[in-house]
């Protein structure tokens, strides 16, 4: 009798080991959904379908995700070929910097082409940079950085184009003093201070 009652025991025992492993099993898988379910929540991607790019964002369920609703779809253009979307980004902010980024590298290189740079282009991805940073904003993001940098390319552009315009303009004022067409005077003034900012020009400008 002795010895059914230490089976019977060893056996109550096993079960309740048993069902210990099977509750810490089940707690550590939750655990796993869990994380891994907040982890999602906080991730970010752009999806594009090769005319405009959206972001979305992660649920709280694996591999989840639903498109942000306050922004507004972006025409994809350039952007699509270099490598924006495919990328999880941690945080609204990190997918928004990215963005910023990839439109300030175009301006870079377009700005790069000097005399050749179209000025429209940059003033369009500029125009894009800005509205994105707006967005931004009014999602309660903090981009201070990306404002001055932003601040920094349309001054840029902005001297690059009136350089252009007073090269364009500097030879009518030229004839315009020589043959006494409108005031001298006032004319002189307005060459000197074209010739002035022509020669003060970055030498990428001319």
């Amino acid at each position: 009798m002795a010895g059914s009652k230490t089976k019977f025991h060893r056996s109550e025992g096993k079960k309740g080991v048993g069902i210990y492993t099977l509750i810490a099993i089940l707690i550590l898988v939750l655990g796993l959904l869990f994380t891994v379910s907040m982890s999602n929540k906080s991730t970010y991607r752009f999806v594009s379908n090769g005319e405009t790019i959206t972001l979305w964002e992660g649920k709280f369920i694996p591999k989840g995700s639903e498109p942000v609703k306050n922004f507004d779809p972006l025409q994809a253009g350039e952007l699509k070929a270099r490598g924006l979307t495919g990328k999880n980004y941690v945080g609204q902010r990190a997918a928004y910097k990215a963005l910023f980024d990839e439109l300030m590298a175009l301006v870079t290189a377009e700005s790069a082409k000097g005399k050749e740079a179209d000025l429209n282009k940059l003033r369009m991805l500029l125009d894009r940079g800005e509205n994105l940073l707006d967005r931004g904003e009014r999602a309660g993001l903090e981009l201070l950085g990306a404002r001055f940098q932003l601040a920094k390319a349309l001054v840029n552009v902005a001297e690059m184009s009136l350089e252009r315009a007073y090269r364009k303009a500097l030879p009518a004022y030229e004839e315009a003093i020589e043959s006494g067409t409108g005031d001298r005077e006032t004319l002189e003034v307005k060459r000197d201070t074209m010739q002035s900012v022509l020669e003060s020009a970055p030498s990428e400008y001319r």
